[in-house]
C-alpha cells in the first residue's frame, strides 16, 4: 500500500468576506504522512523513529521567517516557509520517551556515562566537618523549657527564694510568674527565665522551703544504708555475748527469734504454747539473720518450752538486764493475781460517766494524768488512766508474750470488771489506739464513744500482709526522726536492744541523777520517765505482737464499729512524724461516720502536750453530744 501524503508547498493567508468582515483563512503548506500520525510508539513509533534518526541530517537554506506583504486590495497573502523535516522533529517530541524505550536508555546512558563527583579534600578538617553538618537531619525544635504548670525550682542563689518550689502560672516577655504554695500562705512571685529550673518531682505539701533539705536526706540515706548494715553485724555479735552471759547468770540461754519461721523455730513449742500463739506476729520471724543462715546454726532452748497461759503471770522474777528497784518491782508485791496499775480520778459531781484512757508505745498514764485530768477535774466524769501491760508501775513478766489479747484481758480485769462499769468512753493514743479498737470491738453494747489520737491504722489488700505494711512504714530504718529511729533500732535488733535496755533502764536512776544535776531541776519531765519504764522483753514484744500483728485485727475491729454506730473521732496532727497523716484518712474509709479533726501544726506528741486545755474542751464536747442524743 502506496503512502498516502499531501504535499503542501507553502502557507498561504487569504482574505474571505463574511457577513460584511473581513477574515483571513490559513492553508497549510507541508509535507504531511498520515502514517507517521498514527504511529507513535504504537503501530510504527520506534522502529520509524530509530529509521528516522539513522537518516544523515539535510542541510537546507534558513528562509526567512517573514515574507514581504502587498498591499494589494483584493489578494493580500503572508507567506511562511517551513522545512520540510519539521513536522518529522515534531513527532519526535510528541510521541514521548526515549528511543528504544528503557533498554535504549540503558545503553544511551552507558555509553554517556555522567560525570564524577569530585570529593572534598581530606586535607581541610573544616570542610569536612562543614560538609558533615550540612548532611546532618535538621533538629526538631526544641519545646520551651518552662510551660504553665509545670514545676519550677529557683537556682539563683541571690534570690531569697532561692531552692524554693513551685508550679508555673503564667510566661511573658521573659519571666514566669511561679505560685509558690505554704502552710497557711501563698504567693505568686516572678522570676526570669535564666532564674528558674524544670523540676519532675513536685513542690513539698506543707512549706516549698523544705527543698532545701532534700540533698540532706539523700546524703542521709546513704548513711543510713550503713548504720543499718554494721547494726546487723553488731547484733550477730551481741547474740553470742547475750547468750553466753545469760547462760552464765541464768543457767540457760535465752530464746531470740533470730532467722526463724513459727513452724520449726525455737519459739513454738509445747500445745499450751501452740494455744497461745494465735496472737503472735509473723514479723518477730521475718527479721532474717545473715550470718545464721550461712552457718546455719539453731539453738534449742529448754528453757522456752515451759511457756504456757497459766504459767505467764506467775513467774516473778527479774532478769540481769532489768531493773531490780523497789520501783519497778513494786508490782511483784501485789500477789498472785496480777492487775495493771490505774489512776483513777473521781468526778467531782454526782451523775458520773466513765472514761479510759490508755497510752502508746514508750509511755506511761503519765501522758493523761499530767496533762489532760488537771482540765478535767470539775467535770461529772470519772476518769481512768491506764499503765498497760509491761509499761510504767504495771507487771512486767518476762514470759508473758504481750499480744493483743493479753492487753485487752487485763484491761478487762483491772478495770472493767474491777470497777464493774456498765458504759465507758475510750480515748487512746498511737499504739493505744488498736488496743482500745480491739476492747471497743468486743464490748459494742456498753461502748459510748471512741476517741483515737494518731492511730497507725493503713489499708491493705488480700495480697498484703497488713504486719509487713506496718513493720516497713512505722519502723522503717531511717536517722530521723528520733522517735521513729528508736522504734526501728528496738524493733529490728534484738539483742542490741537487750543491751540498750540494759545500759538505760537498769541503771535509769543514775541517769535520772545526772539529768536532774545538768537541768538543775528538782522532778524530771514525764516524758523523760516514761523511756525508762519498761523492759525489754515487754517492749519488743508488745511492737510486733501489738503494733504489727494487731494491725491483722484492725479492719473486723472497724466493721463491728460501723455495725453499731458507734461515735468514733480520730485527731492527728499535720506535722506527725511518726504516724503518717494518711492513717487518719483510712479510719474515715471504713467508719464513714467518724470525725477527722486534723490539728495544724501539731506533732505526734503536741497534739495533746501544750494544748491541754483545748483538747480537753473537746472530749467533753464528744462526751456531752454522746449524752445528749442518747437521752
Amino acid at each position: 500500500m502506496a503512502a498516502t501524503s499531501f504535499n503542501l508547498s507553502s502557507l498561504h493567508l487569504h482574505k474571505s468576506q463574511f457577513l460584511g468582515h473581513t477574515h483571513k483563512i490559513i492553508i497549510p503548506c507541508a509535507k504531511f504522512d498520515l502514517f507517521e500520525i498514527l504511529g507513535g510508539r504504537g503501530l510504527l513509533g520506534e522502529k520509524r523513529l530509530q529509521e528516522f534518526l539513522k537518516k544523515p541530517p539535510q542541510e537546507t537554506p534558513t528562509p526567512p521567517t517573514t515574507t514581504t506583504t502587498t498591499n494589494d486590495e483584493e489578494n493580500n497573502v503572508v507567506t511562511f516557509n517551513v522545512p520540510e523535516t519539521g513536522f518529522d522533529k515534531e513527532l519526535l517530541g510528541l510521541t514521548g520517551g526515549f528511543p528504544g524505550g528503557e533498554k535504549g536508555l540503558q545503553d544511551f546512558i552507558e555509553k554517556n556515562p555522567p560525570p564524577k563527583k569530585t570529593p572534598p579534600p581530606s586535607s581541610s578538617t573544616t570542610n569536612a566537618t562543614f560538609d558533615q553538618t550540612i548532611s546532618r537531619r535538621p533538629k526538631a525544635p526544641e519545646l520551651p523549657l518552662l510551660m504553665p504548670g509545670m514545676i519550677a525550682i529557683v537556682k539563683n542563689p541571690n534570690s531569697p527564694y532561692h531552692m524554693y518550689c513551685g508550679i508555673v502560672q503564667r510566661i511573658t516577655d521573659g519571666k514566669a510568674g511561679v505560685l509558690f504554695e505554704g502552710g497557711n500562705w501563698d504567693r505568686l512571685i516572678t522570676f526570669k527565665l535564666n532564674e528558674l529550673e524544670r523540676r519532675e518531682k513536685g513542690p513539698p505539701m506543707v512549706s516549698p522551703r523544705s527543698v532545701v533539705l532534700e540533698e540532706l536526706r539523700e546524703k542521709s540515706d546513704v548513711a543510713q544504708k550503713y548504720v543499718a548494715c554494721n547494726m546487723l553485724h553488731l547484733s550477730t555479735l551481741f547474740m553470742f555475748l547475750v547468750r553466753y552471759v545469760d547462760s552464765f547468770l541464768e543457767g540457760k540461754p535465752t530464746t531470740c527469734y533470730c532467722g526463724g519461721s513459727q513452724n520449726g523455730t525455737t519459739a513454738t513449742t509445747t500445745k499450751d504454747y501452740d494455744e497461745r500463739n494465735i496472737g503472735v506476729s509473723d514479723t518477730l520471724f521475718s527479721r532474717k539473720n545473715v550470718f545464721r543462715e550461712i552457718i546455719g546454726w539453731k539453738f534449742d532452748d529448754e528453757g522456752s518450752k515451759k511457756s504456757g497461759s497459766d504459767d505467764v503471770r506467775k513467774i516473778k522474777k527479774t532478769r540481769w538486764s532489768d531493773c531490780g528497784c523497789e520501783t519497778c518491782v513494786s508490782w511483784m508485791n501485789i500477789g498472785a493475781d496480777l492487775k495493771l496499775h490505774v489512776d483513777v480520778q473521781h468526778p467531782s459531781k454526782g451523775n458520773q460517766e466513765n472514761v479510759i484512757f490508755l497510752h502508746g508505745f514508750i509511755s506511761s498514764s503519765f501522758l493523761w494524768t499530767n496533762t489532760v485530768f488537771p482540765q478535767l477535774a470539775d467535770g461529772k466524769y470519772r476518769l481512768f488512766a491506764v499503765d498497760l501491760l509491761g509499761f510504767g508501775s504495771s507487771p512486767k513478766p518476762q514470759d508473758c508474750l504481750y499480744t493483743l489479747n493479753d492487753h485487752v484481758e487485763m484491761i478487762e480485769k483491772s478495770v472493767i470488771r474491777e470497777f464493774d462499769l456498765k458504759s465507758f468512753h475510750l480515748v487512746a493514743h498511737s499504739m493505744g489506739c488498736i488496743i482500745a479498737l480491739a476492747l471497743a470491738a468486743k464490748h459494742p453494747d456498753i461502748l459510748k464513744s471512741i476517741t483515737l489520737i494518731a492511730p497507725p491504722y493503713f489499708l491493705s489488700s488480700a495480697e498484703d500482709d497488713p504486719s509487713d505494711i506496718v513493720l516497713k512504714r512505722l519502723a522503717c530504718k531511717t536517722l530521723w526522726p528520733p522517735l521513729l529511729y528508736g522504734a526501728a533500732f528496738m524493733t529490728w535488733y534484738e539483742h542490741l536492744g537487750r543491751c540498750v535496755c540494759f545500759v538505760v533502764c537498769r541503771n535509769h536512776r543514775t541517769w535520772e541523777k545526772f539529768l536532774k544535776l545538768v537541768t538543775r531541776e528538782r522532778k524530771l519531765s514525764f516524758l523523760v520517765m516514761d523511756i525508762t519504764r519498761h523492759t525489754h522483753h515487754s517492749a519488743f514484744h508488745t511492737m510486733h505482737n501489738v503494733i504489727c500483728g494487731g494491725a491483722k485485727m484492725m479492719d473486723p475491729c472497724l466493721k463491728i464499729l460501723g455495725r453499731f454506730q458507734a461515735r468514733v473521732t480520730v485527731f492527728q496532727g499535720s506535722r506527725d512524724e511518726v504516724v503518717p497523716l494518711e492513717c487518719s484518712n483510712n479510719i474515715k474509709v471504713m467508719v464513714p461516720n467518724a470525725e477527722v479533726k486534723i490539728i495544724d501544726g501539731a506533732n505526734h506528741r503536741s497534739v495533746i502536750i501544750g494544748r491541754e486545755k483545748q483538747f480537753a474542751a473537746d472530749l467533753e464536747l464528744i462526751w456531752d453530744s454522746v449524752s445528749n442524743a442518747t437521752g
